[in-house]
C-alpha cells in the first residue's frame, strides 16, 4: 500500500499527515538542540568552577567528588559579599 504526501500508512488503517510528521521532526530537533545546549552549559559550569576555586582554566568537573579548599580561601565569598554591599547607595 502506498500513500501520497498527505498521509503515511501507520498500523493498518490509521494515517499520519504531513503536519504531524513535521511537528514530530521539530520536537526531535528541539530536544537534540536542548541536549547539546545542556552539555555546553555543563562544560561552562566546570570552566568557571575550576577557575574560581583552583585558578586554572579546565573544562573537567565531577560533581560526585568533593571539592578541596579553594586556593583563594574565603576571598571569593567575601568578594561576592563586598560587591553586593558596594552596590547599595550610601545614605
Amino acid at each position: 500500500m502506498t500513500a501520497a504526501f498527505g498521509g503515511v500508512p501507520l498500523l493498518g488503517t490509521a494515517r499520519v499527515d504531513g503536519a504531524t510528521l513535521g511537528f514530530v521532526a521539530l520536537a526531535v530537533f528541539t530536544g537534540a538542540f536542548s541536549g547539546c545546549g545542556a552539555v555546553v552549559f555543563r562544560l561552562l559550569i566546570g570552566l568557571f568552577h575550576n577557575f574560581a576555586f583552583f585558578g586554572r582554566l579546565d573544562w573537567h568537573y565531577d560533581a560526585n567528588r568533593h571539592t578541596a579548599a579553594a586556593s583563594w580561601g574565603r576571598g571569593i565569598c567575601l568578594g561576592a559579599s563586598g560587591s553586593f554591599w558596594f552596590r547599595w547607595p550610601a545614605p
